[in-house]
């Protein structure tokens, strides 16, 4: 090198070029750095505080979710935890570098925050590579240049390494985690009451939804049970209930969680008392459960009529539920007994042990084995003859108190929402639960299908829409006698459909589907149906009632009209189809309402195995 080119530089080769070319390498260490900070690192810390729904690793996945595992949380099982929703991305109208999309705000301010590191090491490095050539250019001091370089130098390393900093701090400064949302599990309870009576008491097993059941299909038809509670198919998990299934008598035990008692420290000592315990508490009803799952056992259960407190569910009652019902009579001069559910609870109330069946009396939802309790004041208003008989209040319909129900078709209702889906349909100020359906009995157009309307003049049933053969909107609410009417009802309708004349006073497009006007049997048995006609529905108009299934908790006139031969009057409450009903599932002694194989236990009016 020349004297005219050290002079140039300073006679500082080596030093001069220190700026530069440490300005690029710490560019390019720095973005090689970066590149990993671009996803966040899953953070786990605080995912098992709190009580939330348990779920398998394969049911998390199903849902969309991501699995936290949580033993501790979860009965102690390693595979079981909770499982939070993965928040949707949002679209960045202004993005940031190549990121064009955050879930959180969490993310938002990683990915600044990352943008702002390498932003930083460009400017640091320009500032280098500025210093050196000012160190290289500038003669004499070379102060400037120094603290342009040290400067940069520092600020670069404040940048980069202020995540340590904060780490160092405290570690929570730096997760930027935004509250994790917990799953709620879809929980079928009601499922679980229908199949816990096929599996041994405190077993587990899971409920899968069968994707091919026909719509209307029943429960058990919708669901199968699985042993494999760990499949990401299990809609829900369940507890087996039978104590017959356990080895012991369902009846007069029922299936209990019991809680861990303490091992006693002087056992060799108490060994007497200890007996006299053990028989004791064999005395107080502890049976011998061999087949029970561990933390479970078959205990003695108080019978149909004992006295329970607590309104509501209560596995100490043979038939689980404790209430004010008196399932025999309807009573109404002991009105006084049933009081809200807010009095009910917080005064820790004495009741009787019964079996929630539909069409028992009660006070409260909890009381009834579909968790609808309806409100029986305006059904009363079609009663007020009722308060010429002696015994019976003359405030009938302030006080009608409720009654167990399921809200399907000849049901009691005050509304549509006592009504699982149907309409409730006033008829004389007798208020019951009815499909929406062609040919329905309706008051107005609210209890018919969307689209159609109610002939309200004469005969009132449900007509009109568009015809299925898209011939235009059906204008005309009867149909011509004979073959040309079913014909009309084909066109109109559906091949299910015919034109009904029997029994009525203007013929009518029926299928003898549920909610159907009838005048007998056979109306609701075209078309393979099975159904019963149930006059007990309409009042006023001759012989015209509704179809109905006759399955439990269907309205019903006779024992001919239920399918389990069982037609249950409360006193003129309406008549109400009890059963047939599975193992565990309300009956009534002497009478039935179980499916075959299963009799009604005299003291726990509960259905159980056959002897």
């Amino acid at each position: 090198m020349t004297f005219l080119e050290r002079r140039k530089f300073g006679g500082k080769t080596p030093s001069a070029f220190v700026g530069v070319i440490l300005g690029i390498y710490v560019a390019f260490s720095v973005f090689i750095f970066l590149m990993p900070l671009t996803g966040s690192a899953s953070d786990t810390a605080g995912l098992c505080d709190g009580n939330f729904p348990c779920y398998s690793p394969a049911a998390c996945a199903k849902a969309g979710g991501a699995y936290a595992t949580c033993p501790s949380k979860c009965d102690d099982n390693p595979n079981r935890g909770f499982c939070y929703a993965n928040p949707e991305p949002v679209q960045l109208t202004v993005h940031i570098g190549s990121i064009t999309e955050a879930v959180d705000i969490g993310a938002y301010i990683e990915a600044v925050y990352t943008y702002a590191i390498g932003v930083a090491a460009v400017l640091a490095a320009v500032m280098l590579m500025i210093g050196g050539v000012q160190w290289m250019t500038v003669t004499g001091d070379k102060g400037a240049a120094k603290k342009r370089i040290s400067n940069a130098i520092v600020g670069l390393l404040l940048t980069v390494f202020a995540w340590v900093f904060l780490n160092t701090i405290n570690p929570a400064l730096v997760r930027l985690q935004m509250p994790r949302i917990p799953m709620i599990r879809q929980q079928a309870f009601v499922q679980c009451d229908e199949f816990k009576m096929e599996k041994a008491c405190g077993h587990r097993f899971g409920l899968v939804e069968n994707e091919s059941a026909a719509e209307g299909a029943t429960v058990t038809e919708r669901y199968t049970m699985t042993d494999d509670v760990d499949s990401g198919d299990v809609m829900t998990e369940c507890v087996g209930a039978s104590c017959t299934l356990a080895g012991s008598e369902d009846g007069v035990n029922t299936c209990q969680q019991i809680m861990a008692t303490a091992t006693s420290e002087s056992e060799s000592d108490d060994e007497g008392d200890d007996a006299d315990e053990e028989d004791s508490d064999d005395d107080s009803g502890s049976s011998e459960c061999s087949g029970c799952a561990s933390g479970y056992d078959c205990v003695a259960c108080m019978q149909q009529g004992q006295s329970c407190t607590g309104i509501g569910p209560n596995s100490e009652c043979c038939g689980r539920y404790c209430g004010f019902a008196d399932t025999t009579a309807f009573g109404y001069e002991q009105i006084g007994r049933w009081v809200g559910s807010l009095v009910a609870n917080r005064l820790d109330m004495q009741g009787t042990c019964h079996n929630g069946m539909h069409g028992t009396l009660c006070s409260e939802p909890n009381e009834c084995i579909g968790s609808r309790c309806v409100d029986l004041t305006r059904w009363a208003e079609a009663f007020s003859w009722r308060t010429l008989i002696p015994g019976h209040s003359p405030i009938l319909g302030m006080t009608a108190g409720g009654i167990c129900m399921n809200g399907t078709a000849g049901a009691p209702c005050n509304s549509d929402e006592d009504c699982n889906g149907l309409a409730c349909t006033e008829e004389s100020g007798k208020y019951y639960c009815a499909p929406r359906v062609v040919g329905g009995f309706c008051v107005d157009s609210g209890d018919c299908p969307s689209g159609l309307s109610c002939k309200e003049s004469g005969s009132r049933f449900c007509y009109g829409g568009t015809a299925v053969s898209g011939s235009g909107t059906i204008e005309t609410a009867t149909c011509s006698s004979g073959n040309d009417g079913d014909e009309q009802c084909e066109e109109r309708y559906g091949e299910d459909y015919e034109c009904m004349e029997s029994g009525f006073s203007e013929p009518r497009c029926i299928n003898g589907e549920p909610g159907s006007t009838c005048t007998e049997d056979a109306q609701c048995q075209i078309n393979g149906r099975t159904g019963f006609c149930y006059d007990g529905a309409i009042y006023d108009i001759g012989d015209l009632g509704i179809c109905v299934e006759g399955v439990d908790g269907n309205g019903c006139d006779d024992n001919e009209g239920c399918q389990s031969g069982v037609c249950f009057d409360n006193d003129g409450v309406g008549r109400i189809c009890i059963g047939p009903n599975e193992a565990g599932g309300p009956c009534i002694p002497s009478r039935g309402g179980c499916v075959d194989g299963l009799t009604c236990h005299e003291d726990s009016h509960t259905c159980v195995p056959s002897s």
